[in-house]
């Protein structure tokens, strides 16, 4: 899962997720990721497992995205 997930540095973390695009990409090398597709690995920065969760929605991994400092949306 770790090596074929894209990875975010969030938080104070490393998310490792695999979804629509990782699944397209490998399955063209012959790797079938189509039962992984949405999970979501939260580890701590020393590679150690804190959750796994599955969620199919990866709008708040991208960059610029979410809330502010504040709790209002960015522009």
């Amino acid at each position: 899962m770790l090596d074929y997930g894209r990875i975010v540095y969030t938080r104070g973390a490393i998310l490792y997720a695999i979804g629509r695009k990782e699944v397209e990409k490998y399955a063209r090398d012959g790797v079938d990721l189509s039962a992984l597709n949405g999970v979501q690995v939260v580890c701590s920065l020393d590679r150690t497992v804190i959750t796994v969760y599955r969620n199919r929605n990866f709008r708040s991994l991208k960059p610029g995205l979410g809330r502010g400092r504040h709790g209002r949306p960015r522009k």
